[in-house]
């Protein structure tokens, strides 16, 4: 992902690390202020680093998407991507750290359910007398 993003004003920068393959990648979502999610890029790193996450930082901010108004950065709390928000964008940059989604290590998600016996009742009493 090359393309210039100078048309494109982000209100939002989220930043993850996922694995792809045994191969470490982190990836750029951007929200404009508009409320559309844009595709940033996906980097390729062996671990989750201050370097990788530096680079990609860098190679946003020269490819001109508007951060001048401010961007808030949502990050997974890692801190080689705080490390890299502050080298790039500053120290004043707002930093929000996003909670893990709970999905299947939720204790009454339906992924967790005992075979047989389907999802854990809600804990609100509902349906009951």
């Amino acid at each position: 992902m090359a393309r210039r993003l100078d048309d494109v004003r982000l209100a939002v920068l989220m930043l993850d690390a996922i694995e792809l393959k045994g191969r470490t990648n982190i990836v750029a979502l951007g929200i404009t202020s508009d409320g559309v999610k844009i595709p940033l890029g996906l980097w390729e790193g062996s671990t989750e680093n201050a370097t990788v996450a530096t680079a990609l930082l860098a190679d946003l901010v020269e490819r001109g998407p508007g951060t001048t108004q401010g961007v808030l950065c949502v990050l997974d709390g890692s801190k080689a991507l705080r490390k890299a928000v502050r080298d790039v964008l500053g120290e004043r940059a707002p930093v929000e750290r996003s909670h893990p989604s709970q999905g299947a290590q939720h204790p009454r998600s339906p992924a967790r359910a005992r075979p047989g016996r389907g999802a854990a009742p809600a804990a609100s009493g509902m349906g009951r007398p």
